[in-house]
């Protein structure tokens, strides 16, 4: 039974491939199986927000040093954890009056997140092109978030299970709430181990909280994450009823990276 009583990843761990030579992160990238990931202390370095809680339950700045962000090959954005760290900072700006918080007065919510990601590129080649994609991303979330409109689409990366089959659903982990599971169509050309890109369950919107492709998880933007405690708890905490951690972001929801042409680690521009 794990730290938060969740339902647990019981499949092999998967080593995600990353361009440049960088090893792999078995588990998501959270270092153990989802039920057992606990929530560290906010790093002293990191900017106001990034000490704040995320979907995963822990804070924003463990959470994006799972180290499986991307440039997405379909529209140019910056995805995964960074890109979900921008974005709900975008909607953060918008919710409240962060102008008026002392914690803020240097370089805003977003400023201080991408210069932290600016530190952590330091030294890598394509640094120019992952900071382009992340000014687009927090271009695009300003504009829609102005009026009203829903943010655009974070995606994430997930290996296809050994069970998978082409054309049918199937279950792969949800590293957005480590512990947690999510149902996703294998593509048509899919295969066990690939890695394929799917929707991230829990969705920055224009109002603040987090609540759409079928999540049923929920978490304070903004507020405060369970030091210490169990990250898969701090993610369900506020959530009304029981939770087995089976999340299904619906159906023809998964894309094969393969299908974008060229190598699945060159497409991605590194996990980092």
């Amino acid at each position: 039974m794990g730290c938060g009583g969740s339902k647990s990843d019981d499949k092999p761990k998967q080593q995600q491939q990353k361009a440049g030579g960088n090893a792999g992160k078995a588990d998501g990238g959270w270092g153990a199986t989802g039920d057992q990931v606990k929530v560290q202390p906010p790093n002293p370095s990191d900017p106001p927000f990034m000490k704040t809680a995320a979907p995963s339950g822990t804070t924003w700045g463990q959470y994006v040093r799972t180290g499986q962000s991307f440039v997405d090959p379909a529209n140019g954005f910056l995805s995964g954890p960074w890109a979900e760290c921008i974005s709900w900072g975008c909607v953060f700006e918008h919710t409240n009056d962060w102008s008026n918080m002392p914690e803020y007065a240097a370089d805003g919510p977003i400023g201080g997140i991408l210069q932290a990601l600016e530190q952590t590129l330091q030294g890598q080649q394509n640094k120019a092109q992952i900071m382009g994609a992340a000014s687009k991303l927090e271009d695009a979330s300003h504009a829609l978030a102005e009026r009203g409109e829903p943010l655009p689409a974070i995606r994430q990366v997930v290996v296809l299970p050994a069970d998978a089959v082409p054309g049918q659903t199937c279950t792969v982990m949800n590293s957005q709430t480590p512990g947690t599971s999510m149902q996703v169509k294998c593509p048509q050309n899919g295969q066990p181990g690939q890695q394929v890109l799917a929707p991230a369950p829990q969705q920055p919107n224009a109002k603040g909280h987090g609540m759409s492709t079928g999540a049923k998880v929920g978490f304070a933007l903004g507020g405060a994450a369970l030091i210490g405690g169990c990250a898969y708890a701090g993610a369900m905490a506020g959530e009304a009823g029981a939770f087995d951690g089976a999340i299904d972001v619906g159906g023809d929801v998964c894309e094969d990276i393969g299908d974008f042409g060229g190598d699945a680690g060159d497409m991605l521009m590194d996990l980092f």
